[in-house]
């Protein structure tokens, strides 16, 4: 037995399987609790409790689980679970498997992990409990539990995440029941067990792993908060995202283009392309290149994103950090460095230069001033050498440039007249073209190369005038290489697909498979929630019983029953700091969800509103007493996520049914579009279809919410027809 706890980074009491099956109880139970006590003797006190513990387990008392944390129920525990251990692992097993290691009691922030059994390619996660129990509700909290623990694991260490991605090693999980009278008593799911059951467990064991690496593996970054709004106070507190993810091939690859584009002889503008579906780790890759801009002092270098509840939250923990400095210059060393060497005049500098706004780099007007009015006051330029561009496939296309709103002008921007919007029509110069074409500006008038590194999302347009994202950012880069300009355009792409996209209008890029990010690293069910998603949009009904198994999903049309499996009611688990819950709607159901007109609660839910910072980093979002829309938490997530079905996407006679109820934004954006089309002569373009428009919109609305939890979304639906499929599709 060997007992490791090094400054806090490591605690756990370990020993090999062997070791295990030939220790005594009260030596096991000591261990432990000097372990988890922080005492230093099992004094006469303790061990009288442990005598009485040790009783009640050999009478088999017919007991009750219990959650209670008293020291009886506790050491009665442990010595239960290595009974358990010993009746399930053979003489004969020994001889294979013996050295093997288990640590007990892994305290993972704020966690004390039962048990934890590392292998040369597998990593097995225990929780144990003893007794019987016939509360539903108490038994999905166990298995949610075992999740949030796997979770952990799995994101907290640079090991376990590069051996993950190199396919050699996984996890697994169990919740253990050593009493068999809970055979007939627990739901069907592969991650219980009971009893027996346990042998099949023990004979999946393989190769053991020496010393080290179990060291290496379990020596995680315990605070490490693996969400975005976590992430991003990390890097720039203590540079923690750079420790778990700079080494992932996606990273080396874009600082290996980074370097190759800054270096270049010749002026030049790389385009970087890097894909990934709904919580592949997009901004967690963007925010560690931004760190290593910083450390590498490359302080010209900007986050970017259209979402302006993204960029305004980011702000908001980046003001947060600068008044922590502030108060105590120590408590940041990255930005101590920064402004210690020089490379910002003050920290207000360093808030306005890491986070912006795409719409701030780029103007329409400016364009069409210089170019085709001969006003001639000068193009626009961006001065920064790295442009970290989050949700580019959100960017706008031309018909949304020319009609849109003046509430989104932008910073540059002014009141287009229908000239101005004659023109960007029939130039097509979208938001895309004009980004890009500001950035090579920017290197004419610098003769420095740029490095634009644009992150796209799969079907994760959620605004008008954003479904040509990915389209327009072909195009562009088309448009902008016939240009007559001495800077030269670089493109590098994830697949083949793309780059014979480029081929065919002749623009010549390079292939890098690591730029296209596949692994979810969101929640703990991995890819099947992608296909649970996709099965859900699309109306397929016959997803695998291994998928709906995964259990990343649960359907209520009662809301305290949904409280009660979330055990908010009863032990108010998400006011706990480190974990955290929110309610999410589609932005086309909030006003009767603002009204009151939904069953859930006596009093009116409220829209968060731009004050994601409360909302999420300070975990307001666990009150339940208010909601998020799309447009609040893309490219944001919860441990836990309750999502309101609302009345604009309903299941009838076998397909979807849209209530365009409230669409009117949509509806605007078809209307000024199409008027747009139609007041220009010879004009062929087809007219948009606001049906398709719509069918689009809210689905893809629908696709951002279904995808924001990191462990569990609990779907509330009131309509029956909607909840009852839903069940059957996700439950049965």
């Amino acid at each position: 037995m060997k007992v490791f706890s090094n400054k806090g980074k490591l605690e756990v009491v370990c020993y090999t399987l062997s070791e295990l099956v030939n220790e005594n109880e009260d030596d096991f139970c000591k261990a432990l609790y000097e372990h988890t006590e922080g005492e230093n003797t099992f004094d006469d006190r303790i061990f009288k409790i442990f005598k009485e513990a040790q009783d009640e387990v050999n009478r088999g008392c017919n007991y009750f689980i219990t959650d209670d944390d008293d020291k009886k129920n506790k050491i009665r525990s442990w010595i239960d679970c290595l009974r358990f251990f010993k009746e399930m692992i053979s003489k004969e097993c020994l001889n294979t498997i013996g050295n093997v290691l288990i640590g007990f009691e892994y305290h993972l922030k704020k966690r004390w992990i039962d048990a934890i059994i590392v292998c040369e390619n597998k990593i097995i996660i225990l929780e144990f409990k003893s007794g019987k129990s016939d509360d539903d509700y108490k038994i999905k909290g166990y298995l949610k539990q075992l999740n949030r623990y796997t979770n952990r694991i799995r994101r907290c260490n640079k090991e376990v995440v590069n051996q993950i991605n190199l396919g050699n090693l996984t996890l697994e999980n169990y919740l253990i029941f050593t009493n068999q009278c809970m055979i007939n008593r627990v739901p069907k799911n592969p991650s219980i067990i009971v009893g027996d059951e346990f042998a099949n467990v023990m004979a999946s064991i393989t190769t053991p792993c020496d010393i080290s690496k179990f060291e290496r593996i379990l020596d995680g970054e315990k605070y490490l908060d693996p969400s975005i709004s976590g992430a991003l106070r990390a890097l720039i507190h203590k540079g923690i995202v750079n420790y778990v993810k700079k080494d992932n091939d996606n990273v080396k690859v874009c600082n290996g283009i980074m370097h190759e584009i800054l270096n270049s002889k010749d002026p030049t503008l790389g385009i970087t392309i890097v894909k990934g579906g709904p919580g592949t780790g997009k901004t967690g890759t963007a925010f560690t290149l931004l760190e290593e801009c910083l450390s590498k002092g490359i302080t010209k270098v900007q986050y970017v994103t259209g979402n302006a509840n993204l960029e305004n939250y980011f702000n908001s923990i980046v003001e947060g950090e600068i008044d922590l400095v502030k108060q105590d210059p120590s408590a940041n060393p990255l930005f101590q460095k920064l402004i210690k060497e020089k490379l910002f005049n003050d920290l207000e500098g360093l808030s306005e230069q890491l986070i912006g706004h795409i719409r701030e780099l780029y103007s329409a007007s400016n364009y069409c001033d210089n170019y085709f009015f001969n006003k001639g006051t000068g193009f626009l330029t961006i001065e920064d050498q790295v442009l970290l561009v989050d949700e580019a496939q959100r960017m706008w296309n031309y018909l949304k440039i020319a009609t849109r709103s003046q509430k989104k002008s932008g910073k540059y921007e002014k009141e287009f007249d229908f000239n101005t919007q004659r023109i960007i029509y029939k130039n097509r110069l979208s938001e895309a073209y004009l980004l890009l074409f500001s950035a090579i500006k920017g290197i004419e008038k610098s003769q420095k190369s740029k490095n634009i590194i644009l992150f796209i999302g799969n079907k994760q347009e959620i605004n008008s005038g954003e479904e040509d994202g990915e389209k327009d950012i072909l195009n562009s880069i088309y448009l902008l290489n016939r240009n007559e300009s001495n800077v030269k355009i670089k493109v590098f792409v994830p697949d083949e697909e793309v780059k014979n996209k480029f081929l065919e209008k002749g623009v010549n890029c390079k292939v890098y498979p690591e730029l296209m990010l596949k692994l979810n690293q969101r929640n703990d069910i991995g890819d099947p929630t992608l296909e649970i998603v996709n099965a859900i949009l699309t109306g397929d009904t016959t997803l695998s019983k291994q998928t709906k198994r995964q259990k990343g999903y649960e359907v209520y049309n009662n809301y305290e029953d949904l409280l009660k499996a979330l055990g908010y009611e009863e032990n108010c688990t998400y006011d706990k700091e480190d974990e955290s819950i929110g309610i999410v709607v589609s932005s086309y159901d909030c006003n009767p969800l603002n009204k009151g007109n939904y069953r859930l609660l006596e009093t009116n839910l409220r829209d968060a509103g731009d004050d994601l910072y409360k909302y999420y980093y300070l975990r307001n979002s666990n009150k339940l007493n208010s909601f998020v829309s799309e447009f609040g938490c893309q490219g944001l997530e919860f441990d836990d996520t309750i999502l309101i079905w609302g009345n604009t996407l309903l299941w009838r006679n076998g397909d979807w049914m849209l209530n365009p109820g409230g669409t009117a934004r949509l509806k605007w954006h078809v209307k000024e579009v199409n008027k747009l089309i139609s007041s220009i002569k010879k004009n062929k373009s087809k007219l948009l279809s606001l049906d398709e428009v719509i069918n689009q919109f809210v689905k893809n609305a629908y696709r951002v919410l279904l995808t924001r939890a990191r462990e569990t979304t609990y779907i509330y639906v009131e309509d029956e027809a909607t909840y009852n499929h839903l069940k059957h599709l996700l439950e049965s």
